[in-house]
């Protein structure tokens, strides 16, 4: 009885979840929602037989709200977990990356965690990251 190729059957299965990470990319990317959760489907597949069952657990309470318990009708969350500031095509980002930059920019850039991190200095501040980004730039 021969043994198989442990190196080609490693190579083959980077390479199959390597191109489901480039396919949600490109979806996410599109602005794609559909798609989207076509690929999470697959990826709490792929998380529980990983051994990361949280993971798993989690993206399958978010598919289940989505088909189960939120009116389709709404939509609401594939209508605005995606946001494209550009107008561009292919310029889509998850909504959560948007919220993480902001922060960075409110902490690190603007040192809101410093003195000036009174609430009264970040409801000012946040709503012109933005425009003080492009003045900067």
């Amino acid at each position: 009885m021969s043994k198989g190729d442990m190196v080609f059957e490693n190579a083959l299965l980077f390479m199959r979840d390597a191109l489901i990470v480039h396919e949600f990319n490109d979806a996410i990317k599109a602005g794609d929602s559909g798609c989207v959760v076509v690929i999470l489907k697959h990826l709490a597949y792929t998380y529980h037989e990983c051994g990361q069952t949280k993971y798993a657990q989690d993206v399958l309470f978010l598919i289940h709200n989505l088909t189960k318990v939120w009116p389709a009708e709404l939509n609401l969350v594939l209508k605005n977990w995606l946001v494209n500031s550009t107008g561009k095509d292919n310029t889509w980002v998850p909504v959560d990356l948007v919220q993480e930059h902001l922060n960075y920019w409110i902490k690190v850039i603007y040192k809101v965690h410093s003195s000036n991190a009174s609430w009264e200095w970040l409801v000012m501040i946040a709503p012109c990251i933005e425009i003080l980004r492009k003045l900067a730039r």
